[in-house]
């Protein structure tokens, strides 16, 4: 007998970092940051992955884990999640990436998960 099974659809977005004269730049650690506003004056946590100690590194422990991923090789990180966590403050988010020679910390973009169609970052600010 088979049985249907729920499929929940992964909702994700993919960053890929370059430097000024638009080679790759190899992270070392990455955090996303969750803002209700776009001066994002109460930064969350929400995930984090490698080695950040620069300091635009936020040092409070993030409030996401499993299921939701965010892995980073060499310049392009991955965040994903299984379904949509209801405690989002946003819609804004920043990101904290370390590099070997500093840390850089994004402008804030908007991102709506909970559509499927607006998985894209929009610069916002």
């Amino acid at each position: 007998m088979l049985r249907p099974t729920r499929l929940h659809r992964l909702r994700f977005f993919w960053i890929t970092f370059y430097d000024r004269a638009n080679q790759s730049a190899s992270v070392r650690g990455a955090q996303l940051v969750e803002c209700a506003t776009t001066q994002c004056d109460r930064p969350i946590l929400l995930m984090a992955t490698g080695v950040c100690t620069g300091e635009d590194c936020l040092k409070a422990q993030p409030i996401l884990s499993a299921p939701h991923r965010f892995d980073c090789a060499e310049n392009i990180c991955l965040y994903a999640e299984s379904q949509f966590s209801k405690h989002s403050n946003g819609p804004f988010y920043k990101l904290v990436a370390q590099f070997n020679d500093r840390s850089r910390t994004s402008s804030a973009f908007a991102l709506d998960l909970r559509n499927p169609l607006g998985g894209y970052p929009k610069k916002c600010g």
